[in-house]
């Protein structure tokens, strides 16, 4: 606590006093950390899928992982990176308003793009099996993969905001 200028006692909290670069550095910190955390989870995930499928299943869990995750990453409209940006510029500069409106704008974008990929997905992934990987049985694992992406869209441009 701190006398102002009528003699009034103020409290300041410590969110007041950090300044814009302690609070921008506090959010990469959670950057780092995310990534180390999703890295370390699929290095579990594919050991695990290594040790329970035969080889031909992870060929086609490989294939399906790659496909899916290019739809992912059309669809996403790096919303992640951008939403990150504005809403710590936004936040540093204290106009939360603005922060607040950028994800009420962002978020149906992700919405619409991650629908319309899965529905694109849904509808080409027996053509993707057979005419292009000449694999029948990898169209219900597309599809799968495909139901996903809206629902990987909206948490990538979520965690990338928050």
């Amino acid at each position: 606590m701190r006398n102002d200028r009528e003699g009034c006692l103020v409290q300041h909290s410590t969110s007041q006093l950090a300044t814009p670069f302690q609070r921008g550095f506090k959010g990469s910190v959670f950057f780092v950390l995310d990534s180390v955390a999703v890295t370390v989870m699929g290095g579990a995930y594919w050991v695990l899928i290594a040790t329970l499928l035969e080889p031909r299943e992870v060929g086609l869990v490989a294939t399906t992982t790659g496909v899916a995750t290019i739809a992912w990453m059309l669809s996403a409209l790096d919303l992640r990176q951008s939403l990150a940006k504005l809403v710590a510029e936004y936040r540093v500069s204290e106009r939360l308003g603005m922060a607040r409106r950028t994800l009420t704008k962002g978020l149906p974008i992700a919405d619409a793009s991650g629908a319309l990929t899965c529905v694109v997905l849904l509808i080409s992934s027996n053509h993707l099996a057979d005419a292009i990987h000449h694999e029948p049985d990898l169209a219900p694992p597309l599809a799968i993969g495909a139901v996903s992406i809206p629902f990987q869209v909206i948490v990538s441009a979520l965690n990338g905001a928050y």
